[in-house]
């Protein structure tokens, strides 16, 4: 659970947090990891569950965009390679 709050990239940290996370669910995770740490909560998916669905919404329009431009450069390679044997 801990290594992505101490991860180089500071995902949860005040100046480089994941922009998709707001205020309220980066102290949410905080919170969770405290326990966590100090109170010898077991650690699960629960810790990180307030940032799930913002970062997988995110990650699923980066992902969509790029699959599209993919999908339109093969369809134009094909168009071409049809065009050269015609």
């Amino acid at each position: 659970m801990l290594p992505f709050r101490t991860h180089e990239e500071d995902f949860f940290g005040i100046e480089r947090c994941l922009r998709c996370i707001d205020k309220g669910m980066r102290g949410q995770v905080l919170s969770n990891l405290r326990r966590v740490t100090k109170e010898n909560v077991p650690a699960g998916t629960w810790v990180y569950q307030p940032v799930y669905p913002r970062v997988l919404d995110k990650l699923n329009e980066m992902l969509g965009h790029y699959q599209s431009q993919n999908v339109k450069k093969i369809t134009e390679q094909q168009q071409k390679k049809q065009k050269a044997r015609a």
